[in-house]
């Protein structure tokens, strides 16, 4: 009987393929979700220090950096010694900033700094050459780290010195430092799966399936974030324990390990595969059918379902059962079709569809620091074909800067527009205070100031000749002051009849005697009405003293007041400076947008290339099935 040709070398470069997969990132500072290192908690001594801290706490890590660095441009933050620059690095860090983070720590380690500060920096910049490949650096630079270390640190260092060893080959070093570390260390998992993939790498299959089982092992923590995390390494491990017992021909026991991987991890998939092949691998073609039948039910867009489309009917041929395998190759030729058809839309749909908007990248709420856990992107229904090359660190990586990119866009954008608020409100301040400086030339407080000097001038200058003349009528007051006028006209009125020569001896009598009669009564309330004019006198000057003040400040204020022009000014170069901004991020993100968008065509081209060659495969193997079929029928 005819069969497809499922030779060796074929499922040897399958399994290689998916165990190159599992084995791919050293887990340390790649996969693992921390966050920026918290600052040291102490009293605050600059108030800027103290906004960036509370938008720290916030978890806002992009408004907390913008306070450090308003806080620098602006004489930097006093007070607080290393902190602010080791924050500033830690986020920008973060934030996928690399070099500016390594400009922070090299500056603070080419001053004298405390030996924490020293040792801190030191790490965090060996960190950020591994997170570049930079291993050599790197190990320089954790080589340079002094006793004693500081205990918040010191798991982390030893752990990036075991991956250094790991990544540099050093493999003997490696398990020699692992030795040291405490058995109840958060990293142990993570070191042991990667000193697995390490000698997985170098064909030493029996070796790492040591590694791989010490992950499977080990207790399963009690903190429900770190069970999340320790069983997705699990069932990673059982993974490549599997493929790396195939490997080594060993099928039997590869199978009992895909068995333990969780059904609905992100790695069932591979296991069911590697299942079937195992089972393949040892003849037990009944028992390869279990794990591909359920596969193939996945969706399609996923190779190990694409994979297990292939490998079903392969499995039917060999129990004989060729009806089954026809019906095998024809649904995986109907589905093949219908998905590269669906590919070759997706292709033209890529082309003009807007990332940004697809994937919701824009969405303001959404925190942006690449340290924070993974998010989960919503898959457009023109891209779901794509939904597992989406998952890759790649793709993700460049979702996050324009992501990142996006963000900035639209805060650059709510800038601009605040620009336009602030000089309007500056203009508005303009008008008010020209409004008030017209108001106050109005009121013509010179003008004020001098008639009151001149009111109270003469005001003194009488009180002074009635106390010198002891005038005391001047200051009668009441029916005193009414009839000492009365009297004054009489005196008047008697002098010009005086002077006509009428006789007014009895009239001048009458007057002498009501003009001593007012006299007397005056000087009764003489020196009261006295004290009472010098009060007048006394609140005329404060009244005088309170204008002259108040004219003074008003000048003063006047001359003080900062020009607007110049905020215009400034306002105008800012404005200028966001929009240069502006365009540069506009560049970065059309060529982000434009290297995702081709990243994306270029796993659509794989993807149909496979498509292509699946199809060729399935129609040549129902031809092969049907010409078998009618040659049996002839004879």
């Amino acid at each position: 009987m005819a069969t497809l040709n499922f030779s060796q070398a074929r499922k040897r470069g399958l399994a290689m393929l998916l165990l190159a997969a599992l084995l791919s990132p050293v887990v340390l500072a790649q996969n693992t979700v921390t966050e920026p290192s918290a600052p040291s908690k102490q009293a605050v001594a600059d108030l800027r220090y103290g906004a960036a801290l509370y938008d720290y706490y916030l978890d806002d890590y992009l408004s907390a950096l913008n306070q450090l660095h308003v806080a620098d441009a602006q004489g930097g933050i006093k007070g607080h010694g290393d902190n602010p620059e080791l924050t500033e690095a830690g986020i920008s860090l973060a934030y996928g900033m690399e070099m500016h983070a390594q400009k922070v720590f090299t500056r603070i380690l080419g001053a004298n700094r405390p030996l924490e500060v020293r040792n801190a920096a030191w790490f965090y910049l060996a960190r950020l050459q591994y997170s570049r490949a930079n291993w050599g650096r790197s190990q320089q630079s954790l080589n340079a780290i002094a006793e004693p270390v500081d205990e918040e640190i010191s798991g982390d260092v030893l752990a990036l010195r075991i991956n250094l060893s790991i990544r540099l080959g050093q493999l003997d070093e490696a398990l020699a430092l692992l030795a040291t570390l405490p058995e109840d260390s958060s990293w142990q998992n993570y070191l042991n799966f990667n000193l697995g993939a390490a000698y997985s790498r170098l064909g030493e299959y029996e070796t790492s399936i040591r590694y791989y089982d010490a992950v499977r092992d080990l207790p399963v923590p009690e903190s429900l974030k770190n069970q999340s995390e320790h069983l997705a390494l699990y069932d990673k491990a059982l993974t490549a324990a599997g493929y790396s017992l195939m490997l080594s021909a060993q099928p039997v026991e590869a199978i009992k390990r895909f068995i333990e991987v969780r059904k609905g991890s992100p790695w069932s998939a591979r296991a069911l595969l590697g299942y079937g092949w195992s089972a393949l691998e040892s003849k037990n073609y009944r028992l390869a059918l279990q794990p591909w039948q359920a596969l193939v039910k996945g969706p399609i867009a996923l190779a190990s379902t694409q994979e297990a489309m292939m490998a079903l009917p392969y499995v039917y041929e060999q129990l004989d059962a060729s009806g089954e395998a026809l019906a095998e190759w024809q649904q995986a030729e109907a589905r093949f079709s219908t998905q590269l058809e669906r590919l070759e839309q997706t292709q033209k749909d890529l082309a003009s569809l807007s990332l940004i908007d697809a994937f919701q990248l824009n969405t303001e709420n959404r925190d942006s620091h690449w340290l924070a856990p993974a998010q989960t992107y919503p898959v457009p229904d023109a891209l779901n074909t794509l939904e597992e090359v989406l998952s890759s660190n790649t793709v993700r990586e460049k979702m996050q800067l324009l992501r990142d990119l996006s963000r900035l866009d639209f805060r650059l954008l709510h800038w601009q527009e605040k620009i336009q608020l602030y000089k309007i409100m500056i203009d508005e301040r303009h008008t008010r205070r020209r409004a008030q400086s017209s108001a106050l030339e109005a009121k013509n407080l010179t003008a004020q100031e001098r008639g009151l000097s001149a009111a109270r001038d003469a005001f003194k200058g009488e009180l002074s000749s009635i106390e010198a003349n002891k005038n005391y009528l001047s200051l009668a007051f009441g029916e005193t002051r009414e009839l000492n006028e009365i009297v004054e006209r009489l005196g008047q009125s008697l002098a010009i009849l005086a002077a006509a020569g009428e006789d007014i001896r009895y009239e001048q009598e009458a007057y002498e005697r009501y003009r001593g009669i007012l006299l007397w009564q005056a000087s009764e309330t003489y020196s009261d009405q006295l004290w009472q004019a010098k009060q007048r006198l006394k609140t005329l000057d404060a009244a005088l003293e309170e204008l002259q003040t108040r004219h003074k400040s008003i000048a003063q204020v006047i001359a003080d007041a900062p020009d607007i022009q110049p905020w215009h000014n400034r306002l105008d170069n800012a404005s200028l400076r966001i929009v240069e901004h502006h365009n540069t991020v506009s560049v970065a993100l059309a060529e982000t947008e434009n290297a995702l968008r081709q990243e994306l065509q270029q796993s659509l081209n794989v993807q149909r290339q496979h498509l292509l060659s699946y199809l060729a495969q399935t129609r040549l193997a129902i031809a092969r099935l049907l010409d078998a079929a009618l040659r049996s029928q002839s004879q």
